[in-house]
Formats: C-alpha cells, sequence, structure tokens
C-alpha cells in the first residue's frame, strides 16, 4: 500500500483521453498514477499496465439498469444528455470503489477530462487536522457557485468515513441521482464531515472562461471535449488507432 498518488478512472468511452491527460500531468506531477478500470479496451489496458499502477475493481451488484428508472426522470436524463448517458453513469456511480480500492490512503481523484496545468501534491497538504476531504464548490452554466460539490477533482484520506457513506447512498438509492456528484453532495449535507474548501483554480470549469492561474482546468460534457479533439492534432489518433473526430 503506498502513502500518497493520483487516482483516475477510465472507460473505453473516454480512454482516447489517456495520453493527453498524462501529457499535460507528467510536465509537472512526479506522483504516482493509479488508473481503475471502469471498462477499457483490452489495448487501452496494456497501455495503462505500462504506465501506471493499473487495477481493476472487485464486482458490484448495485447498479441500477436504466429499465428500472422512472420513465419521467429517464427520459429527462436522456433528454439532456442524450442516450450515451447510460454508458457514462455506469463508471460514474464507481468513482467512490475507485478510492477506496485503490493503493493510496491519501490521494487526489482527477477527472480523465482534466488539464493538469501546475504542481499538484501541495493539495495534499489540505488533509490536516482530521480533514476528510478537500473538494471545491461547482459552478452552474453562467459561473455562480452554486449548492454542491465538484466531484472532478477530490482530495481525500482513504480511511474517511464520508466515503463509505458515499457508497452506501448509492448502494441504498441508485436510481435517485444521475452521477455520483450529486451522490457526494447529499452525503456531505448529511453527515457534516470536516471538508477543506478547495480554490476554484483547483478545479476550474471551461465554462466559467479561461484562467490563467488554473492549476486543473476541467473540461467537463460534450463541449469541453469538442475543445480537447480541436486541440488535438490528427496524428494524435493514428497513433492510437483510432479515426480522427470531425467536430
Amino acid at each position: 500500500m503506498q502513502s500518497q498518488g493520483v487516482v483516475i478512472g477510465v472507460d473505453i468511452k473516454q480512454e482516447w483521453l489517456l495520453p493527453w491527460f498524462f501529457n499535460h500531468y507528467e510536465q509537472h506531477n512526479q506522483l504516482p498514477v493509479a488508473i481503475a478500470d471502469f471498462g477499457m479496451s483490452k489495448k487501452a489496458r496494456s497501455w495503462c499496465e505500462k504506465k501506471g499502477h493499473y487495477f481493476q475493481l472487485l464486482p458490484s451488484n448495485y447498479q441500477c439498469p436504466k429499465e428500472h428508472i422512472c420513465p419521467e426522470k429517464r427520459q429527462q436524463w436522456e433528454d439532456d444528455f442524450g442516450t450515451g448517458i447510460w454508458r457514462l453513469r455506469e463508471a460514474f456511480l464507481q468513482k467512490p470503489k475507485a478510492l477506496l480500492e485503490g493503493p493510496f490512503e491519501q490521494g487526489i481523484w482527477i477527472d480523465i477530462d482534466c488539464k493538469v496545468e501546475g504542481n499538484i501534491e501541495p493539495l495534499l497538504n489540505c488533509l490536516t487536522f482530521g480533514v476528510e476531504l478537500a473538494l471545491a464548490p461547482d459552478a452552474s452554466e453562467n459561473g455562480e457557485q452554486v449548492k454542491h460539490y465538484s466531484s472532478g477533482v477530490i482530495v481525500y484520506q482513504k480511511q474517511a468515513p464520508i466515503l463509505q457513506a458515499w457508497l452506501a447512498r448509492i448502494k441504498k438509492d441508485d436510481a435517485l441521482f444521475l452521477g455520483d456528484q450529486l451522490y457526494l453532495s447529499d452525503v456531505i449535507e448529511n453527515n457534516e464531515p470536516l471538508i477543506f474548501k478547495m480554490p476554484s483554480i483547483y478545479n476550474w470549469h471551461r465554462r466559467a472562461g479561461e484562467n490563467k492561474d488554473a492549476m486543473i482546468t476541467h473540461f467537463g460534457g460534450g463541449l469541453g471535449k469538442i475543445e480537447i479533439v480541436k486541440s488535438l492534432p490528427e496524428s494524435y489518433f493514428e497513433e492510437l488507432g483510432l479515426p480522427y473526430i470531425q467536430v
């Protein structure tokens, strides 16, 4: 068991982001990276085994199939995010398992669509005086802060009770919320753990505009992925053996 490091999770739909993520991360950081398999292809799995600490999650039996979700909610989610949301949701809800089953006693979770632009190791200093989690409030579409927190970047203690509460909440009511973020905000509100609110520069969402001081920029959502694709040359996809994504 290692003491400190970074954890990411990847499925087959987002594995094309792996080289992009590491290209930026490794320019500024030396903390080891553990890669949780949320359903990768064989080729991506082999790449990850060579790149970092690859690990598979223990089997889960709590994933709620879309047929068990009320038709009105199911339709609303598909209207808002498209029919592909179900594969993404399957990955979203594995996030607390990745933190609990990963190799680090203290870690930093980073979504794979985050561009790391500075040294993030000092974030681990947030975990002092009994702090269980450090994370930033989420931002609304117009950039204003809202009540819930963003789970795109999480600094955590593996033994923190809030992680077990997060996982238990998903298991108990896995048809309640779309993704992991609202479940986490819900258990924070109801359990009141000791948390540290990170400065937004450590989880800066692209929809809030460019920020030259951002240490981590989060390219969340479909529009964020389009921005990433536009920044990549066609050769990037050729090296991965993938067709160039036209946007």
